[in-house]
């Protein structure tokens, strides 16, 4: 069965506000430099070099593992912004009762969460 809307909710339907955000995210504080990985990944290529000729095969398999993770994270410090923050892009936009925001990558779900429940009185 159809209700009509009253005047005022009539009115919040008309609402339509954007709004773009630049959100400086600092970095966690215990991120290390690109210059501290790479040193640390020299180092355990040292270490490999010793374990092989002293022929030491699980010295030579958890050196090898240690670079390995080293070289993974140098991948992922290159790819980030320097400084010490991610500047995140956002779009906030109210249509009627519904708030939209548009960011990129995928959110964690606790971030989703918390904006419905701040605002439970609108669709998020």
């Amino acid at each position: 069965m159809h209700q009509a809307l009253s005047d005022d909710a009539l009115d919040r339907q008309t609402l339509w506000r954007w709004k773009e955000l630049l959100v400086e995210l600092p970095y966690r504080h215990d991120l290390p430099t690109i210059e501290q990985t790479t040193s640390q990944r020299e180092h355990w290529l040292a270490e490999e070099s010793i374990a092989r000729a002293a022929n030491d095969e699980i010295r030579i398999r958890d050196c090898r593992a240690e670079v390995e993770q080293r070289t993974r994270q140098l991948t992922r410090l290159n790819n980030l912004v320097p400084g010490r923050s991610y500047p995140l892009r956002l779009r906030i936009g109210i249509m009627g009762d519904a708030v939209w925001i548009f960011v990129p990558g995928e959110l964690y779900q606790v971030f989703q969460l918390t904006l419905r429940e701040r605002f439970s009185e609108h669709p998020v």
